[in-house]
């Protein structure tokens, strides 16, 4: 693996992490949920809701947001 390709990794592992702890990452993951509808989904959402809650309230969506941008993604 050549080191250009490290370091892209690495730079996409940073991102991914950033955005799981995005309020907005969570509640995207609630609303795919609850569309399956059953019940055990419904539960997922439920604690989806509860981590993106946790992560307002730790302001992770500002450091988020800041990376995506010095990458040039879109979070």
């Amino acid at each position: 693996m050549t080191p250009e390709r490290i370091d892209t990794l690495a730079r996409l592992m940073v991102l991914d992490l950033m955005l799981e702890c995005s309020e907005r990452y969570w509640l995207k993951r609630a609303g795919d949920f609850d569309k399956v509808g059953t019940p055990a989904c419904a539960e997922i959402a439920k604690a989806c809701r509860a981590k993106a809650s946790l992560c307002r309230h730790e302001n992770a969506d500002e450091w988020a947001d800041l990376l995506a941008a010095e990458l040039g993604e879109v979070a």
